[in-house]
């Protein structure tokens, strides 16, 4: 599934996918993997997954692959060349796998990362997704396990979690030389480890260069719900933890992670009227969330439909119940919330708070800038300054309205980026009052808000469809142009709008005269600076009384179809699929 998000208010720079190199089976994250050179079936040809990277490319997206090589699984031919069959493991002679694990949280079977075999494997591996098919990096799965330091038993079992990740000079010299390959094959490439291991040691690899997996998860979890033990947020500042880079990958969300909506919903706080649990209000938690992991220096990684509060649990199962023996099953694609307006206003502040870490005037405070803060308790507040710039951030995750205290670093006025107006800063300690799940973002220079579509709307009346649309901001709008469809895919402008600056357009579209039932219609909002983005596509059936449609494309199917099933009521649908013969 592929959006233009190049061209959205959410945009991002990187896209990191989950294993998509051959592993065994379809219904798998990928990180049981068999075979390294070879996209895996379920993914498609290799000439296509080429085409994805391209397209993302042309776009300023650079594309990361997850990839485990710390093991391999059964059907993997370096397995069965040596294998053990009377103990089921890898044979003592293998010049690739240990015949047990060295250590915890081992999966598969443990490949020997300081056999000469098992390099040059592994560096032929990075060449070959680094130059043929354009990869900007990888993102290292189970990194810690590249060690051939024993901390279990002679059997692989009782092992001791704490000796595995106390500082390793020979793991940390293993990573060095794959590192150096990486440059060397593609210089400048990302290599991000999931390494988890003592401070010391992630501080040694990310002066070397390395990116390093930050987990955040359970402490925004318990700040989005609205509770006070496991709040504090400063371990995802790389300052904090001692690291003269800010090469933290700070994230409250991942695979390996529950959603925090799911858990906003389910297991949230309430306090006099006022309730996380409500479907409304999770999603305005999720903005609170947000603001504070973004405004952190350093890069961000948001799982996906995080953008839009997705709310199905990690361990949701296909049938509808929730078990954790669903976990790697496939989840609902919830694009519908796209639609939804309190989710779209977490994408849209998502996407205007990336905007000012690009800022030109900001940009810098987010890999260099002097960093103070108080994220301990639910009412959190950080500041960020280069003694010229600053950028302070004030938020209430509790249930009731608090007070915060706040002292700006340079005195002035400073501008709500996000909903308007100014405040003075006096230099001295000032009070603000925050009702509960209220944030703030104050800059001391203005910065213009990205336009984003408020609203989009039409409806049918005898013959002629009319359009509606609202905008939140038009000062970098160059013009608005009315697109058309009658299939749902392909677009052609129907009309083009000067900004008014009312913020409010209306369009009448006359098809008495077409003899097509459907029409699709989609807004593109083109801006000064030559960049554009979309509205979403809203749908007008001409005279038609019915409530559910199906179309499937192409008609008849041979290889490849699509299937389009839309529906002005929620109902229940099944559906049959048979060949030519019943």
């Amino acid at each position: 599934y592929w959006r233009d998000w190049s061209s959205d208010v959410c945009s991002s720079d990187l896209v990191q996918f989950m294993p998509v190199n051959e592993f065994e089976g379809n219904n798998s994250w990928g990180y049981n993997p068999d075979f390294y050179f070879a996209v895996d079936k379920y993914y498609g040809p290799a000439n296509d997954f080429k085409k994805f990277i391209d397209l993302c490319h042309s776009k300023g997206i650079a594309v990361i692959m997850d990839i485990a090589l710390n093991h391999s699984f059964g059907l993997s031919p370096q397995v069965q060349m040596y294998f053990d069959s009377t103990n089921n493991r890898p044979s003592a002679s293998s010049p690739w796998f240990n015949p047990v694990a060295k250590h915890g949280f081992g999966v598969g079977y443990d490949y020997n990362h300081e056999s000469l075999a098992t390099r040059y494997f592994t560096s032929r591996v990075l060449e070959h997704w680094l130059l043929n098919y354009k990869i900007d990096g990888f993102r290292f799965d189970l990194s810690k396990g590249f060690t051939q330091t024993q901390t279990c038993d002679n059997t692989g079992n009782n092992c001791s979690i704490g000796t595995w990740s106390a500082y390793d000079a020979s793991r940390v010299a293993i990573w060095k030389r794959y590192y150096d390959t990486m440059m060397l094959k593609s210089p400048g490439s990302y290599p991000i480890l999931e390494h988890f291991a003592d401070n010391s040691e992630e501080i040694d690899l990310s002066n070397y260069g390395f990116l390093l997996w930050g987990n955040m998860n359970n402490n925004y979890a318990q700040a989005s719900m609205g509770y006070n033990s496991s709040c504090d947020l400063s371990y995802g500042i790389h300052a904090n933890r001692g690291w003269s880079n800010p090469h933290l990958v700070t994230y409250m969300e991942s695979h390996d992670e529950e959603r925090i909506n799911y858990k906003n919903i389910n297991f949230g706080n309430s306090f006099s009227g006022y309730n996380i649990k409500d479907t409304n209000t999770a999603p305005k938690r999720m903005e609170l969330a947000h603001t504070f992991l973004l405004m952190i220096p350093g890069p961000k990684m948001i799982w996906q439909f995080g953008e839009l509060a997705y709310d199905s649990s990690i361990n949701f199962c296909q049938n509808g119940t929730t078990s954790s023996n669903c976990r790697t099953d496939m989840k609902p694609l919830k694009w519908s919330y796209f639609n939804d307006p309190e989710r779209r206003n977490l994408y849209n502040t998502i996407g205007r708070l990336n905007n000012l870490r690009n800022n030109p005037d900001f940009a810098t405070l987010f890999t260099t800038g002097f960093i103070t803060y108080d994220l301990g308790g639910l009412v959190k507040w950080l500041k960020v300054s280069d003694g010229t710039v600053s950028i302070v951030v004030m938020g209430n995750f509790d249930v009731a309205t608090q007070n915060v205290n706040v002292t700006f670093p340079i005195s002035g006025t400073y501008f709500n980026y996000l909903s308007g107006g100014s405040i003075f800063a006096t230099g001295s300690n000032q009070t603000f009052s925050l009702a509960p799940g209220e944030y703030r973002v104050y800059t001391n220079q203005f910065v213009a808000l990205p336009v984003s579509i408020l609203s989009f709307t039409g409806k049918q009346n005898a013959g002629i469809n009319e359009l509606h649309w609202t905008v939140n901001s038009e000062s970098e709008v160059l013009n608005y142009q009315l697109e058309r469809s009658i299939d749902g895919f392909s677009f052609q402008a129907v009309a083009n709008y000067t900004p008014n600056m009312s913020a409010i357009y209306n369009h009448t579209d006359d098809v008495r005269l077409y003899r097509i039932p459907t029409f699709y219609y989609r807004v593109r909002i083109n801006e000064k600076s030559g960049g554009y983005r979309y509205s979403n596509i809203i749908k007008l059936d001409v005279n038609s009384t019915q409530q559910t449609e199906v179309q499937v494309i192409p008609n008849p199917v041979q290889d490849n179809m699509q299937i389009k099933l839309e529906s002005t009521q929620a109902e229940e649908v099944t559906m049959e699929l048979r060949n030519s013969n019943g």
